[in-house]
């Protein structure tokens, strides 16, 4: 018997027939893009913000780009390797090895050869050259002006966790305003942090960018998208339903996805995604987390307190400075509460949104439901 591929896919990036138009955010974007504007993605994680950027510049204007990823960055010399990796990198025809090894060949870079024959450089930026590597990564851009380049940088949040972050804020800042004719998107997760960038007067970024805020997909549109998926099986879901899903992972794409994705794994042909069939799937996804989790609850990881916390936010998102938050707490300090709150958040566990907290992973928001013998999600 043949294989059906699974349809749903949850990874950093979607694309193709993975990925969900969002009709607004793409002309917006596109439109500023366009006019060489700088335009600043902001979401909480997992909203596909990397997917609508690239989906931007490869199918909507089908523009060379420069894709720097700053995940995880630890310090200035590594930023300025990345942005240098990332031109030498660009599969794009006039980034040509010959033109780049000539603007950038006084930095060293290690030269090889792949699998095609064609050669590729490395760069491993030193402690003493990061300045003078930022500037050539820049003249080169400046060269590529009139190839209509655009500039992306992801995970741009990242860059504040480098000591003295402000100073690699302001030698980019100069650059990117030397370069006015080139678009610069930038993309990050925590908007928190993003904010800190763009609307902190003491950062260089300050208003530096137009800020698109990307928030959840419609949930009509998504939920047709998963219901013609889902016909790879013939396995019904009604919009009740999906609206249930989406409301437990608070519509956030990736999870979405990857709800639907083991559910697609596990249903039979041409069966029904009830509230029965939902429960099952919950404790599936429960098994590929579970030590992590339990570690989480039982270990030295979190206080007593913050444990408490997050299993009261995940009964009910509440006031937790309520009367009768603080009561199942069994405590009367509001400011312990702020302290194992703001814990909570610095370790990325929960998040602030508009009036109430969040869980980072929903399906750990459930998964301390069930083991305290709360009911998985009331609405199932």
């Amino acid at each position: 018997m043949k294989i059906q591929k699974n349809p749903f896919s949850f990874g950093p990036v979607v694309k193709e027939g993975d990925y969900c138009p969002r009709d607004k955010e793409e002309r917006v974007i596109e439109e500023l893009l366009v006019s060489g504007e700088k335009v600043a993605i902001v979401g909480e994680r997992r909203m596909g913000k990397t997917s609508l950027a690239l989906h931007i510049l490869e199918v909507k204007l089908s523009r060379p780009y420069v894709h720097v990823d700053f995940m995880g960055v630890r310090d200035e010399r590594e930023a300025a390797s990345r942005i240098l990796n990332a031109i030498s990198t660009s599969r794009h025809e006039f980034f040509k090895f010959e033109t780049i090894l000539k603007t950038l060949g006084h930095l060293k870079p290690s030269v090889t050869i792949g699998n095609d024959g064609n050669p590729s450089l490395s760069f491993n930026v030193k402690q003493n050259e990061i300045d003078e590597s930022i500037d050539s990564a820049f003249k080169l851009l400046k060269d590529f002006c009139k190839k209509e380049v655009i500039v992306f940088f992801d995970e741009f949040q990242d860059l504040l966790k480098i000591e003295d972050s402000n100073r690699l804020f302001g030698i980019l800042r100069g650059k990117i305003q030397n370069l006015n004719r080139i678009p610069f998107l930038f993309a990050g997760s925590y908007r928190s942090q993003m904010d800190r960038i763009f609307k902190d007067p003491e950062n260089p970024f300050y208003n530096g960018a137009t800020v698109i805020e990307v928030t959840t997909i419609d949930k009509k549109i998504f939920y047709n998208f998963t219901l013609k998926k889902m016909k790879g099986k013939d396995i019904k879901l009604s919009e009740d339903t999906f609206s249930k899903i989406y409301d437990m992972v608070y519509g956030v794409l990736g999870d979405v996805q990857r709800f639907f994705r083991t559910a697609y794994l596990l249903l039979e042909k041409k069966s029904e995604l009830d509230d029965v069939t939902c429960k099952n799937i919950l404790h599936e996804i429960f098994k590929y987390e579970q030590t992590t989790f339990q570690e989480i609850m039982t270990g030295s990881i979190l206080t007593t307190l913050q444990r408490d916390i997050l299993r009261e936010l995940s009964v009910e998102n509440t006031n937790p400075y309520s009367k009768g938050f603080m009561t199942k707490l069994e405590t009367t300090s509001a400011s312990g509460v702020t302290r194992g709150l703001n814990a909570l958040e610095s370790k990325n566990f929960i998040y602030r949104y508009r009036d109430e907290y969040r869980f980072y992973n929903p399906f750990f928001k459930e998964w301390i439901k069930s083991q305290h013998h709360i009911h998985l999600n009331s609405l199932f």
